[in-house]
């Protein structure tokens, strides 16, 4: 007499009706794996220990919640959507600075003082003699890089040092919006009561929605909230 196994019987998460989000599908995905043996007890139960019949109803079990989770990402990717980002043109930030090095080169005023620019990835490097200078310097380089597209909304002044006849200072060009910002934008969102739902993901912000209107209704919103960083809208969907 071939043995059976008895379980108690296990009951599928249901599923939301709403779009699914990324950190539901994260604990979905991590219950499915604690979920798979129980199904396939529960199919070797339902074919009463016959071999095939049991295989055959246990990899349905197992199978219909990854359906159902494919089912809703496609649902979600269907959806029109955007993302909100914070970034700026690395090549065009170099040519500005390329661009204010000239200017310093050649105006009389600065003139056998030394005086540079030096980037590095997100990181312009200020160097002349004298704090009079270094405040001249940060407007030629605001000036320069407006001309060249990127938002000087980016920039991040740290305070400058002086030692002996030289001065210095850094300029960082941020990227990306941190998680306190990104969760300020959110709110704000959930405060217009728009039907749209709105994610964090990484140093980005989803957006999606059932309505065009919607999604436009957002941009118009984000762009009259000051966080403190420029903000682009890229990656439409329909």
């Amino acid at each position: 007499m071939r043995p059976t196994m008895t379980c108690t019987p296990d009951v599928a998460p249901a599923l939301p009706e709403r779009p699914l989000h990324s950190s539901w599908l994260r604990r979905l995905m991590s219950a499915l794996s604690k979920k798979g043996w129980s199904f396939a007890r529960r199919g070797w139960n339902a074919g009463r220990g016959k071999p095939l019949a049991s295989a055959c109803v246990g990899l349905a079990h197992a199978v219909a919640p990854v359906y159902r989770v494919h089912r809703l990402v496609a649902q979600e990717r269907s959806m029109p959507s955007f993302d909100v980002v914070s970034d700026f043109d690395q090549h065009e930030a170099g040519n500005a600075v390329d661009q204010a090095n000239r200017e310093v080169q050649t105006r009389f005023d600065f003139k056998g003082t030394g005086s540079k620019y030096a980037i590095d990835e997100q990181v312009i490097s200020l160097t002349t003699q004298s704090d009079f200078q270094l405040r001249q310097m940060l407007d030629i380089l605001r000036l320069k890089l407006a001309k060249r597209g990127v938002d000087i909304a980016c920039l991040e002044e740290q305070p400058p040092e002086s030692s002996g006849s030289e001065a210095r200072q850094k300029v960082i060009l941020r990227r990306g919006i941190d998680t306190d910002r990104a969760r300020k934008l959110v709110k704000e969102i959930k405060a217009a009561k728009l039907k749209v739902q709105a994610a964090i993901q990484g140093d980005k912000l989803r957006v999606s929605g059932k309505k065009r209107d919607d999604l436009q209704s957002v941009i118009r919103l984000l762009k009259d909230t000051d966080i403190g960083l420029p903000l682009q809208y890229e990656n439409f969907r329909d």
